[in-house]
């Protein structure tokens, strides 16, 4: 079974509005929006996927004081794979926002206020992904760690 690491920045500007980048489809999805992060390099550590990521698609540099909001474990059996996956809030950024992606996966970028990006990020088709974000943006209590596990046939669990 592969794993990866993989690292996402909840972005705010000083109006609490958070920036989403809008993604190419992948897998069996459309176009979608999402927080912008990616996957750890070999040796890579999460926070150092993080800044290397959003600058990658963002064109922004992430200050020093990023905090560790939630993680998600994600096996996978019907892609065999294994994600850790670490959400940080990010408030500390500098640099002009655009699009500043070497693999041509981030079409658009824009700030959303927390109800619109609730709102937006439910449409796309990775509950593993949709699922603690929403809850987060909503105010609601959210777990420190989410585990889910997704069989063979693609049905997901979320383990409590």
């Amino acid at each position: 079974m592969d794993k990866y690491i993989i690292s996402s920045g909840l972005i705010f500007n000083d109006k609490d509005q958070i920036l989403l980048v809008k993604h190419k489809p992948e897998f069996e999805s459309g176009f979608y929006w999402f927080v912008p992060g990616g996957t750890a390099l070999e040796n890579e550590q999460a926070i150092d996927a993080l800044k290397r990521e959003v600058n990658e698609e963002t064109n922004i540099d992430i200050g020093s004081a990023n905090e560790l909001i939630y993680t998600i474990g994600h096996t996978n059996h019907k892609r065999k794979w294994h994600s850790g996956i670490y959400v940080y809030l990010i408030k500390d950024w500098s640099g002009d926002i655009k699009i500043n992606d070497p693999d041509e996966d981030i079409v658009e970028l824009k700030w959303f206020d927390k109800e619109e990006a609730a709102n937006v990020i439910n449409d796309i088709p990775f509950k593993v992904m949709k699922e603690p974000l929403i809850t987060y943006l909503k105010g609601e209590k959210t777990k420190r760690h989410w585990l889910y596990i997704e069989d063979t046939e693609g049905e997901i669990q979320l383990l409590k």
